[in-house]
């Protein structure tokens, strides 16, 4: 059950103050977390710690053909993604319509998926976001026509209940 919406939506829908704090901070062009995702040279990954169970990766990469990219999907973390700038596309599908091409690997959480074109092509760009829970296998770093350089974080939620006492009230 993926969800798309906007950064507004899901400041909105926060209910924690500490991952609150980080998401009204990706709004400010002079926040500690924009001027450090923006300091990236490309490709950049950095993990940056929010509370004790919830982290993100911060990123700054250029987009690339869709054939260089791959689906994967994650058992134990519900990715939050959140496009602070550039344009890119995302695909979307459900586990069970791929087929494995690299299984699960526990220390990433991260299973990799053969390309399809069966799945639904997004065009996301600033304060664009996607919630992808563990049944939803998702492409990024996709060109959206040409070349874009993205900055964007990605907050990993434990799939344990930590998402709905977040967001109790989740788009509903």
């Amino acid at each position: 059950m993926a969800i798309v919406t906007v950064l507004d939506e899901l400041i909105n829908a926060c209910a924690d103050e500490t991952v609150k704090k980080y998401l009204l901070s990706l709004k400010d062009e002079k926040s500690d977390a924009v001027r450090r995702i923006r300091s990236f040279s490309q490709p950049t990954f950095e993990r940056f710690q929010i509370t004790d169970s919830i982290f993100a990766i911060e990123q700054s990469f250029d987009t690339k053909d869709r054939e260089l990219c791959f689906f994967e999907s994650h058992r134990n973390y519900i990715d939050i993604q959140i496009i602070i700038d550039g344009s890119e596309q995302m695909e979307l599908c459900r586990i069970e319509k791929l087929e494995t091409d690299v299984p699960f690997d526990a220390g990433k959480d991260l299973i990799k998926y053969k390309l399809t074109d069966n799945a639904s092509k997004l065009a996301f760009s600033g304060f664009d976001c996607a919630v992808y829970f563990p049944a939803d296998a998702h492409l990024c770093v996709a060109k959206l026509g040409e070349t874009s350089t993205v900055y964007k974080t990605v907050l990993k939620v434990p799939a344990d209940g930590t998402f709905q006492a977040i967001f109790p009230n989740t788009f509903a």
